[in-house]
């Protein structure tokens, strides 16, 4: 038996008083009320707040499992705790709320934040969303609640004899574009990942592991796309070769991380670097409000920017020699002596191949075997930690002697 005091009744897009009775007893209408553990209002929008905290609370209770700061677990690996029980959860519902652009971008936000955390990627500067979510192979809350409304949709077309069904027939055939029926919001994401119209799906509705895959298939391949296009107007992605990047799949930097805690903090400096926020003196003067010199501080001969931090710098030659020794003796073994020192002599490329050596400028110069990411990452992974630990040394001296 439905109870009335355990009943309330939500008036959806309208404000005409309307009072609903069962029995003798009348039915409360709050403003919003709890239906399978989903929050609805009269405008059917999420409450973002508490989604929010529910992905922060849930993210938090898996501290114990090792997603905690650098003495935690590997950045690709957090991310699959994440994605596995703070997004699920946090998200619950979400295929059937209408989010407006507002609420969208705060709990984008929120995603990108755990993610930068997760990498030990700086707040300031900020890195590039696109940096953030390609390292990870990340999908963005926004392909989360596409991928739900398609699946729920699937699952629609394939039951004609449900309710749902009949209801789909029927809002199809005399909603147009301005409704605000869900089911134009289904006919808006088929368009925007290019799929077959959902007039087309009713009718020859696919198999649960082929709509699946299709889904699969359009959204890794839309927000890939949207990747490479925001790729080329970011300069501080200059060096990310954003082809190699997949979602679902982690960049090379993380997913060549053995199980080291020494190993991850290492990572977390290439990392830095290969997105631009790592902060050199050229940074400093590009941003900084005041008057900052370029000039590297510990040679004071040229503008400190990433070729000459990494490769030229008079004041960090002993350190780099011997990286550049390391690196050299283990491609030898593996790769042409002409295709080596081709490698070295051409400073672009070996800023490249330290940073990511998977871009294809690489691979017109020097033939690689298939399992390069097993040895050169842990390489050029000390070569750049090690050149940042001189430094900060370095310029720790030289405050203390200014003092």
């Amino acid at each position: 038996m439905i109870n009335p005091s355990k009943s309330a009744t939500i008036k959806y897009h309208t404000n005409d008083e309307i009072k609903y009775v069962m029995g003798d007893q009348p039915i409360p209408t709050p403003p919003e009320a709890t239906h399978l553990g989903i929050v609805r209002n009269k405008k059917n929008e999420p409450n973002i707040d508490e989604m929010i905290k529910m992905g922060r609370r849930v993210t938090y209770s898996l501290m114990g499992a090792g997603l905690h700061g650098k003495d935690g677990l590997a950045p690709h690996l957090a991310y699959h705790l994440i994605c596995t029980y703070a997004i699920p959860r946090m998200m619950y519902g979400a295929e059937i709320m209408k989010f407006n652009v507002k609420n969208l971008a705060r709990i984008e936000c929120f995603h990108r934040k755990q993610l930068r955390q997760i990498q030990f990627l700086p707040e300031k500067p900020p890195p590039a969303n696109t940096a953030v979510y390609a390292l990870l192979g990340a999908k963005p809350i926004e392909a989360h609640i596409d991928s739900a409304i398609l699946t729920l949709f699937g699952s629609i077309v394939r039951q004609p004899n449900s309710i749902e069904h009949q209801i789909a027939r029927r809002q199809l055939a005399i909603k147009n574009s301005n409704s605000k029926s869900w089911f134009m919001i289904v006919k808006s994401v088929l368009a925007k990942y290019n799929m077959a119209t959902p007039y087309y799906l009713m009718e020859n509705p696919p198999s649960k592991a082929v709509w699946k895959a299709e889904i699969a298939r359009a959204v890794s391949s839309y927000w890939q796309n949207q990747w490479k296009i925001d790729h080329v107007s970011k300069s501080s992605l200059r060096f990310l070769n954003i082809d190699a990047c997949r979602l679902g799949s982690p960049h090379h930097i993380w997913s060549s991380l053995p199980s080291d805690v020494r190993e991850v903090e290492k990572a977390a400096v290439k990392a830095r670097l290969l997105t631009g926020t790592y902060i050199l003196q050229a940074n400093r003067a590009k941003f900084n409000q005041h008057n900052c010199d370029a000039t590297c501080l510990l040679c004071e001969i040229a503008e400190e920017d990433m070729m000459h931090f990494l490769i030229k710098c008079p004041a960090l030659t002993e350190q780099r020699c011997y990286h550049e020794s390391i690196l050299k003796r283990t491609l030898l073994e593996h790769c042409k002596i002409q295709e080596v020192d081709d490698l070295f002599s051409k400073e672009d490329v070996l800023l490249q191949f330290i940073l990511d050596s998977s871009h294809e400028c690489i691979q017109s110069v020097i033939t690689l075997p298939v399992d390069w990411p097993s040895f050169t990452e842990s390489i050029t992974r000390q070569w750049c930690y090690g050149l940042h630990s001189r430094r900060s040394s370095l310029l720790k001296q030289l405050s203390y002697a200014d003092i």
